[in-house]
This record gives C-alpha cells, structure tokens and sequence, in this order.
C-alpha cells in the first residue's frame, strides 16, 4: 500500500529538532518573559503536534495505543490524530488499482481507524478507573 509514512517520519523528526533548539534558545534567552514565552511555544505547541504526529504514525504502524503511552496522564485529541493519519495514509490510486478498489481501500483504512481510537478510548476508561 501507497502512503506517506515517511514524510510522517520527518514531520516527527523535525518536531523533536525544533523542540531542542528551542530548549537551547530558552536556556539563553535574556529575560524572563522570553524564557516563559519559548516555554510555553515548546510545550503547548510543539509537544502537543508531536505526540499526535506520534499517535498518527502508531497507527499506520500497526501499534496499538497501548503500546505507545501505557502511562498518558491527559487524552489525547483523537480528531487531530485521525486527520494526521488521514494525511499520511494511503494516497490516490496506483497503478493497477481500479477506482472502486481505491474507495474500498480507503473505507478499510477508515474503518481500521475508528477501530483504533475506539480501543484507545476503552483502554483510557479503563485506566481512569484503575486509578479512580
């Protein structure tokens, strides 16, 4: 199957490179104010996109949510993670592939999807109530 998991793969990569410069700016930054505001870029921005570029990137792995963050303290944004997915899923047909075969194709990936967020969500409550 077509898809984008290595454009993925860089998106990942270049997230985890902007957060150690940004930690480095942080560590020289001349006032307070500076240090709080890469902070929080790096925190609320850049870790938020990676850890749903990450999710994303499970699923079209095959890895189970589980198996990514056995131990998450707040749910992630499944409706971010499914566009991600979306995107770097699989692609327009290829050659030899029918347009029919491409839609089936595509309702399969959706399907697979929604199946994976359904899973993490039960193991999510489930967690909650270990806890609880």
């Amino acid at each position: 199957m077509r898809d984008r998991r290595i454009q993925l793969k860089v998106k990942i990569k270049y997230l985890a490179e902007e957060a150690r410069i940004i930690r480095l700016e942080e560590r020289r930054a001349a006032s307070r104010q500076l240090h709080e505001d890469l902070y929080r870029h790096r925190i609320d921005v850049v870790r938020y996109e990676a850890r749903h570029c990450l999710l994303a990137y499970a699923f079209l792995r095959g890895k189970e949510y589980a198996e990514v963050e056995a131990s998450a303290h707040d749910w992630p944004n499944f409706e971010k993670v499914d566009r991600i997915a979306r995107r770097f899923g699989p692609v327009m047909p290829w050659r030899g592939e029918s347009r029919e075969e491409f839609k089936a194709r595509k309702y399969e990936f959706s399907e697979a999807l929604i199946e994976w967020c359904d899973r993490a969500e039960a193991y999510l409550r489930g967690q909650r109530s270990l806890a609880a």
